[in-house]
């Protein structure tokens, strides 16, 4: 129905056109047949000036947008005159679909008019599409076959190879397209009969030889079967395609058989085994190899000969058996006879043979055949090797076969005996399942190359019984070798060498303390000089020097302090590396505990936390401080080594336990009621596994890899502990920590005495000789008597303060002297000096106490002792305690140990 005005000049037809047609001006349509109006799903007055974009979607499904695209086409046409594309149209019910368009610029008088022929090709793109994705799916079928598929026309020549055809063949896409007859890919035998077979198929029918030879792009030729069907077009054949396989394999396991019977009957007649065959109906040896005209001194019997004729037959008990026993003849019988042993005797000669036998069906009758061998030999081995086992068996060292991998295949008893381990236990697994950590991977890397490469290794091996105790055996592990000299096994002999190696520890621990008891004296005696210098000046400096508001009194107070915790900790040192008993006496613990705080603080890493939870109340104890220190320190120590992997917290705790002596205690009830100490040291670490918990207590014993540890520690702490009248607990959770709790009796603390360092400084007008060979010592030792008041002459040099006190002993009236000093010591000095004038006091200050006790001090006449460094109270204390006779041998303990106890 066209728009009022316009002027159409076509025929009558385009109403009735099976096409959808619209006439465009200025891009909008101005007249339109009734297809137009069924495809686009509308009436006239929806499509009554619609431009092509309003019946489009707004992107086209290249991505373009409809509008702009269209706007451009039509400029186009009005150039070109005629278009034909692809289009994406849209009706009025939103039904998208594809489409064909075809534009053409009418040559009206009414210039701008467009004719749209509009063809909805929606089928035609389904029907493209399901041919393709059929082709797709065949095509992709044929890929994944591993066979040769070929496509080849009515000519002959391949227009299809799938992926393995090429892989196979050797040609690639380039040989197609230029050409590739199939028949130039015959081999020349196969040439005339391809091209007749071809002929037929083309014909429709089906040829009966299809087996080929055929010549890859390398030019070797293999054997192939083709299976072909005929390619259709238009009902016609227009070509062939088909599967190719190669039977290269095929034809050579044909003439492998051939070639394997051939080599079959060779082998049957050279083997060293003797093989018979017999055949019961015909009574005669079908087969009677060289190896059984040997073993038996025999030729082949003829038919019907009694080849047992001349021979008897023994089991192995030698017991005779009868004809129908023996194992060829029970084969025939239908059974199966499989490693029988027996012995055959002839002409005075024996020998032993070991027989299989079997029934073999046969066209030809009822067969039987008899393999066997002398073993007359391996008998005679055999014995013998009975009587190796008896004595490795029966032998005091462990003895360990294992195969060429390594895998125990015998262990004797002995084995057994020291590792705990049953045979059972150990048979397929390697030896270092008895690994106790103590060696490291480059130990047993260095071991097993030894010994796979041929070589004798011998050392020591530091092993884990089933029961978890350690053991140190002395190994030799040797290569077992073949006739060719090859590695097939070893053999390991160890001895159990514990209590020698154990011995050889003890003493190495002992010349270690021993070392270090000497280096600990070497720095006490250097470093508490120092840490005196240090001490002094800092004493002198508060006291004489500032005044209470004086800015720098806070700075000179925390080095005092600082200095004094020095002190402490080289005390403390000494204290650790001593070796002798010092007796038992009262003894506060909180100190002690506090001593030990300051040492693991200083030494253990930032990743393990260290607490101190003491009770209020004070504890007294019988007991020796070194050795409780060290029962404190080995605890501690292990403590810390639990952690040493993760980190963790390490808690020191002390407070009162009332025992009443009723056993109810779980593992106290050796101990007697009354009240006890409970001393305990709990950490966050590994715990110790419940199998070995009893075992921890045991000399030696130790879960630490070699060099960590000697098995000792928590052995000797119970050895102190038990000597003080004490008990030692474990709690542990594996993989939660431990706590070790250590009970001790509570004595009265009536007689343990305190020293006060607050009180006043007392001072006097005595006059001193001095004597230190350190410089700064003796200046602020100097120092610190003259500010109280004290006439003080000082010597740098022992034997010049000697020779001042010679010519004038009534000038003095006192003497402190340092212990190690050049030229003579402080007690020889001493001795110099009382010989001159007798009643003469002395006081000593030393850094090393253990080179000098107070037995011998007393002895030779010195009346005091003062611990390096020395706090001014303590000096002053102890000079009026001697000058006022208030008793013949003071001995005081170093500054840190009375600020600690004070």
């Amino acid at each position: 129905m066209p728009v009022k005005g316009t002027k159409i000049n076509y025929k009558g037809i385009f109403q009735q056109a099976a096409e959808a047609m619209i006439v465009l001006k200025k891009n909008s349509a101005v007249d339109w047949n009734l297809s137009a109006l069924e495809l686009f799903e509308c009436s006239a007055e929806d499509i009554s000036g619609k431009c092509p974009w309003d019946y489009s979607p707004e992107i086209q499904s290249d991505g373009s947008d409809s509008m702009i695209m269209a706007m451009t086409i039509l400029e186009k046409v009005e150039r070109e005159r005629k278009i034909t594309f692809q289009w994406t149209l849209k009706t009025q019910r939103g039904r998208i679909f594809p489409a064909e368009i075809s534009l053409t610029a009418l040559n009206q008088e009414e210039s701008g008019l467009v004719l749209a022929v509009i063809s909805d090709i929606s089928r035609n793109i389904e029907i493209i599409n399901e041919n393709k994705r059929s082709n797709e799916k065949y095509t992709q079928l044929a890929e994944l076959l591993p066979q040769i598929v070929f496509e080849a026309d009515h000519l002959g020549r391949i227009t299809y190879l799938n992926q393995a055809g090429m892989a196979i063949s050797g040609y690639s896409p380039d040989d197609l397209e230029k050409g590739l007859p199939v028949d130039e890919l015959m081999a020349e035998d196969s040439i005339d009969r391809f091209r007749q077979n071809f002929a037929v198929r083309l014909r429709g029918e089906v040829p009966e030889d299809q087996e080929y030879t055929v010549r890859f792009s390398d030019g070797s030729l293999h054997p192939v079967m083709v299976w072909v069907s005929p390619v259709l077009k238009d009902g016609k054949v227009d070509g062939i395609r088909g599967i190719v396989v190669d039977i290269t394999h095929r034809k050579e396991a044909e003439l492998r058989i051939k070639e394997a019977e051939s080599i079959l009957a060779e082998i049957v007649s050279k083997m060293p085994a003797g093989v018979v065959v017999f055949d019961s109906e015909k009574s005669e040896f079908k087969l009677w190899n060289e190896a059984a005209r040997t073993i038996l001194r025999q030729e082949h019997p003829g038919p019907g000969e009694d080849w047992l004729a001349d021979k008897k037959i023994l089991d192995s008990d030698g017991r005779g058996i009868s004809r129908d026993e023996i194992p060829l003849y029970r084969a025939l019988a239908g059974e199966t006879v499989i490693n029988q042993e027996m012995q055959i005797q002839y002409n005075g000669n024996s020998a032993w043979l070991m027989v299989n036998a079997a029934p073999v069906s046969a066209e030809s009758g009822r067969l039987a055949v008899a393999v066997f061998s002398d073993i007359s030999e391996q008998r005679k081995n055999m014995r013998l090797l009975h009587n190796l086992k008896a004595a490795v068996e029966n032998a005091d060292e462990d003895i360990i076969l294992a195969d060429s991998s390594g895998k125990i295949i015998y262990v004797n008893p002995a084995f057994e005996r020291t590792t705990g381990y049953s045979s059972e236990e150990s048979l397929g697994k390697n030896p270092s399942f008895l690994k106790s950590g103590a060696h490291d991977r480059e130990f047993y890397s260095e071991m097993w190359e030894s010994i796979t490469s041929g070589k004798v290794w011998r050392g020591k091996f530091t092993n884990r019984r089933k029961d978890g105790k350690l053991i140190v055996q002395e190994a030799v592990i040797s290569s077992i070798k073949d006739e060719l000299g090859a590695i097939n096994g070893f053999v390991s002999v160890k001895r159990d060498v514990t209590r020698e190696e154990n011995l050889r520890i003890q003493l190495i621990q002992s010349q270690k303390m021993e070392a270090i008891g000497t280096l600990a004296g070497g720095i006490a005696h250097d470093f508490n000089n120092i840490l005196s210098g240090i001490i002094g000046n800092a004493e002198i400096a508060l006291i004489h020097e500032l005044s209470a508001g004086h800015p720098a009194v806070f700075s000179v107070e925390q080095i005092l302090r600082a200095a004094q915790r020095a002190s402490g900790l080289v005390r403390q040192i000494l204290t650790f590396s001593r070796q002798r008993e010092e007796g038992h006496h009262k003894l506060f613990l909180k100190p002690v505990l506090k001593e030990v705080f300051q040492l693991l603080r200083a030494s253990l890493p930032s990743t393990v936390e260290i607490c101190l939870d003491l009770q209020d109340e004070e504890m007294v104890i019988e007991a020796d401080a070194v050795r409780i220190h060290q029962v404190v320190m080995n605890l501690c120590t292990n403590a810390a080594h639990a952690m040493a992997e993760k980190g963790g917290k390490m808690t020191i705790s002390l407070k009162k336990a009332e025992i009443d002596g009723s056993g109810s205690e779980g593992g106290l009830e050796a101990l007697d009621a009354g009240d006890y100490v409970q001393l305990s040291v709990a950490d966050t670490g590994c715990g110790i596994p419940q199998q070995i918990r009893s075992q921890i207590f045991e000399p030696y014993f130790t879960t630490k890899k070699q060099g960590e540890g000697t098995g000792l520690g928590l052995a000797v702490v119970h050895g102190i502990v038990s000597g003080f009248g004490g008990k030692v607990l474990v709690d542990s959770i594996p993989g939660n920590g431990s706590v070790f709790h250590i009970f001790l009796p509570l004595v009265s603390p009536d007689e343990v005495h305190q020293s006060d360092l607050n009180g006043p400084l007392p001072g006097g007008s005595e006059r001193i000789l001095l004597v230190d060979d350190e410089k700064v010592v003796l200046d602020t030792t100097g120092k610190l008597l003259e500010i109280l008041g004290y006439r003080v002459t000082a010597k740098k040099d022992p034997l010049e303060a000697l020779e001042t006190f010679r010519k004038n002993p009534s000038a003095f009236d006192v003497m402190i002297t340092d212990m190690t000093m050049p030229g003579i010591t402080g007690d020889r000095l001493t001795s110099e000096i009382l010989g001159i004038r007798r009643d003469f006091p002395v006081i000593l200050c030393t850094g090393f106490s253990n080179q000098i006790s107070p037995e011998k001090a007393l002895k030779i006449g010195i009346r005091g002792f003062l611990f390096k460094p020395v706090l001014m109270k303590q000096m002053a204390d102890l000079l009026r305690q001697i000058l006022d006779d208030e008793g013949p041998l003071q001995q005081k303990p170093s500054a840190e140990k009375h600020v600690r106890t004070g």
